[in-house]
């Protein structure tokens, strides 16, 4: 008996014990070898004595595939002091690409509250955190979330999310015949294989971490699919732990409906809704192309007419879309309001943007908790109500939800009176109800120039190009119109517009980055040195003002206290690549060859493929006499081909390790033996520096 039973555990040991010490032993070993990425949401950290907490960006990159790069610079702090000051105000922004402001968040809704705040209310410290993310949706967001009410004394939660609900990562996943409970328990399993570094080193090799499913059309569209209600009640689930963690927390929330381009974004899909032969699908695009050219010959009644024929087979996005251009022609802005609300409904799956019963969601999640201290806000109603026709287009939007500077600030107004009603509660102030900033001090608060406002149509364009309304209202005229008028400011000018920002709004992060770096480029040192000193007092866990304070300090001449804080700046963030690079270059111009190469060597893990990380290295190299420098600029020059750097550096190589100055044209020969394929871009640098 007791052979027998020592058999079994013999076999249980080898069977299961030994392969989990396997696993245990190989993912130790991958995180020692700094392979993969550190998935947690939020890091805590002790810097000079104090402690404080990181949001974690490689959290995110999880969900958007395999190909996971270094930390990108977050354009917000993200590194918040554990012990909160008696005098500030925390805000937290939660949702989707839309709510951080896309493509970048210099006016975004929350940069727009932020300015608002500051102007109504002096004496309170506001600290603006935007948590949101490129293409998360609630799922996600709940996680991030609930660590923030955890960790990180919340005063506010914003939440502009729903965009993503039918298109983010777990859009179309875990979701056959499971309750929405279930699918957040497969989802809690689901994070920490992500996190793991064996998965992300075997997921290194496909394209996704997540393969995807494809969604049924049926009749009646979309959001009568099991799945599309599934995600719906998923949704209702996640915005309602939102509020839940943010009341546990002692904060408030305020939840908001979401603006979508309805008038001037056609679906990507012209297939009817049903399941019909090719053949029938066939002859219902060829009656609604039909009636798409007598659009275009402005013959609306003869259009409605082809879509009526087109609709006695079945309806579609398409269609409505076209018969709300129809309608909006002849002056029925309620008919085409209708048609452009069914278009935007029956979106095909993996369309990201907000639909009627997502939005009648947020009101209900709102209206369920019974509190005061969740607010709802309408922001589509509001921003529909600044429209043209009552209907947002292409006025307010660079595509289909992504809000353009004007609509951002409508929507900050949208939330403003919740946001102030929070503000004057919790800090026992005088409400202000009014909003304090028109859109014109609000840019000017934010820095935010008529060029800047002419690059955001210019994204729009670029968006549009091709699509039907560009041609027949005249955009492409309008910015040709605007750029003849609009120029960009010069560093003098944008200096002007700065400072007087600066004056209006303190110490804001963006400006002041901005700032320290017109005055860099301008050498107006009298000015930078003191101001990086400042900022980086200011946000003393913000890697960058940290980054440019050293460069300060090298300026003066003082290299030790230099490199102390770009050593700093690596300990807030020591997976941004371009400043593992400017430590190992400045180093490498110091003279410290040996402690170059060691720096550079954490740039490697970051970014083997990167051509800089190899210029990078050749530089040390070439500190050190070393002539495999040479290898490491061809490496580099293969990879980025049309980069000067390279070439420049190469230069640096024969007159430093050769000991001899080398013509450009001899630089060119000894590309031409030894990489044939970036000639051209060489001579392109050849010819730059001649006509220079």
């Amino acid at each position: 008996m007791r052979s027998r039973l020592y058999t079994f555990g013999a076999w249980v040991f080898s069977l299961v014990v030994v392969p989990l010490l396997l696993l245990a032993g190989l993912e130790a070993g991958l995180r020692l070898a700094g392979v993969g990425v550190d998935g947690r949401i939020i890091v805590p950290r002790t810097f000079e004595g104090q402690r404080y907490y990181a949001l974690n960006g490689d959290f995110f990159r999880l969900f958007l595939g395999t190909d996971i790069p270094p930390n990108d610079r977050i354009q917000t702090p993200q590194f918040v002091a554990a012990d909160k000051p008696a005098d500030a105000f925390r805000v937290f922004v939660f949702g989707g690409s839309a709510a951080k402001g896309w493509p970048n968040s210099a006016f975004s809704f929350w940069r727009c509250l932020e300015a608002m705040c500051e102007k109504a209310y002096p004496g309170t410290r506001f600290e603006f955190y935007c948590y949101a993310y490129e293409g998360m949706d609630t799922t996600v967001m709940r996680e991030v979330a609930e660590a923030v009410a955890s960790h990180l004394h919340p005063d506010l939660f914003l939440v502009y999310a729903g965009n993503n609900e039918f298109a983010g990562p777990f859009s179309f996943r875990l979701t056959e015949g499971v309750t929405p409970a279930e699918r957040e328990a497969q989802f809690a399993r689901v994070v920490p294989l992500l996190q793991s570094r064996i998965f992300q080193a075997i997921a290194r090799y496909r394209q996704s971490l997540f393969p995807g499913n494809a969604a049924p059309w049926v009749q009646g569209g979309y959001l009568d699919t099991p799945q599309a209600k599934l995600l719906l009640a998923c949704y209702r689930d996640n915005l309602s732990a939102i509020a839940t963690a943010a009341r546990q927390a002692g904060a408030g929330v305020v939840l908001s409906t979401l603006a979508v381009n309805e008038r001037d974004w056609p679906n990507e899909c012209d297939t009817p809704i049903g399941n019909f032969s090719p053949e029938v699908v066939g002859g219902w695009q060829a009656t609604v192309n039909d009636a798409l050219e007598h659009y275009r010959a402005q013959d609306y009644t003869g259009a409605l007419e082809r879509l009526a024929d087109a609709e006695a087979t079945a309806n579609g996005p398409s269609l409505e879309f076209l018969r709300g251009r129809c309608l909006l022609a002849q002056g029925d802005d309620g008919g085409a309001a209708k048609a452009f609300r069914l278009a935007r409904d029956w979106s095909p799956p993996g369309y990201a943007r907000a639909r009627t019963p997502t939005n009648a969601i947020v009101r209900e999640v709102a209206d369920g908790m019974h509190e005061p201290a969740v607010a709802f806000v309408d922001g589509e109603a509001y921003v529909a109500a600044k429209s043209p026709h009552g209907i947002p287009g292409a006025d307010f939007f660079t595509d289909h939800c992504h809000l353009s500077p004007e609509a951002a600030y409508h929507l900050a107004c949208a939330y403003w009176q919740a946001v102030s009603a929070q503000v004057a509660e919790r800090r026992g102030q005088a409400r202000v109800e009014a909003v304090p900033l028109t859109y014109a001090e609000c840019a000017e608060w934010l820095a935010f120039d008529d060029y800047q406002h002419l690059e955001w149509r210019g994204i729009l364009l670029n968006a549009n190009r091709g699509r039907l309304w560009m041609e027949l209202e005249g955009l492409e005229a309008e910015y040709a119109r605007l750029a003849e008028i609009i120029r960009p400011a010069t560093p003098e000018e944008r200096y002007s517009i700065l400072t007087r920002a600066i004056e209006l709004g303190g110490n804001d992060y963006l400006v002041g980055l901005e700032y320290l770096g017109v005055t860099a480029q301008l050498g107006r040192n009298e000015i930078f040195r003191p101001l990086a000193k400042t900022m980086a007092g200011a946000y003393p866990f913000d890697a960058v003002f940290r980054q440019y304070y050293s460069t300060a300090l090298l300026q003066a001449g003082d290299s030790e206290a230099g490199l102390a804080q770009l050593g700093n700046a690596l300990v807030l963030n020591p997976s941004d690549l371009d400043l593992r690079l400017s430590h190992a270059d400045t180093l490498s111009g110091l003279g410290r060859c040996g402690e170059a190469l060691e720096s550079v060597k954490t740039a490697f893990r970051l970014a083997p493929d990167n051509a800089r990380t190899w210029f990078c290295r050749a530089r040390a190299r070439i500190c050190g006499q070393h002539p495999a420098a040479l290898e490491d600029i061809l490496t580099g020059i293969e990879l980025q081909p049309d980069s000067p750097e390279g070439y420049q550096t190469l230069e640096q190589y024969y007159r430093d390790v050769k000991q001899a100055e080398r013509s450009l044209a001899s630089t060119l020969e000894e590309i031409t033996a030894l990489h044939p394929e970036s000639v051209p871009a060489a001579e392109a640098l050849a010819r730059a520096r001649v006509s220079k």
